[in-house]
């Protein structure tokens, strides 16, 4: 009983709050009907945690991911622009290690946003994680740079949201 409350619970957020459900061709009643019969009174916490996972991956979403209290994460991970990366990192010979190059990626296109997009005129927040401005007078536009570092060194996971 648990297992399958639960089950209901993430179906029925998933349904109100996920953004991309048309974009990303997320039926929720279809998905509902097709896992419902997967859990059951003896389903674990374990079990009902991989059928949400398999959910979660499916969306082919990076951005959305399932976090066990563990600490295990389940999410999407076959991300085009990480491989776009990845293939032009293995296509230069300037920068040795592939996380300087990931960072060097990041860093030009964060900065492309900040100068061409906002024009330099965007506001930061959240130890500048989250940066924001117009592009025409119709138009917002609101960039998080990362879901992590919202505060100075030292604060927790829990603080780092509370912050913002």
């Amino acid at each position: 009983m648990y297992s399958q409350k639960l089950f209901e619970l993430f179906i029925e957020t998933m349904r109100e709050n996920y953004a991309f459900s048309k974009q990303q061709g997320m039926d929720w009643r279809a998905i509902q009907a097709e896992y419902a019969g997967k859990i059951n009174e003896q389903t674990t916490r374990d079990k009902l945690f991989r059928i949400i996972g398999d959910i979660v991956v499916s969306s082919k979403d990076h951005h959305t991911k399932i976090i066990a209290e563990s600490g295990e994460t389940l999410q999407y991970r076959g991300t085009k622009s990480g491989k776009v990366v990845a293939a032009a990192f293995k296509g230069q010979s300037l920068i040795k290690d592939q996380n300087d190059y990931f960072n060097l990626f990041f860093e030009t296109n964060y900065k492309n946003i900040s100068d061409s997009l906002l024009h330099g005129k965007g506001s930061k927040a959240a130890n500048g994680q989250i940066e924001w401005g117009s592009l025409d007078s119709s138009v917002g536009y609101i960039h998080i740079f990362s879901f992590t570092d919202f505060a100075p060194e030292g604060f927790s996971r829990g603080q780092q949201i509370d912050s913002i």
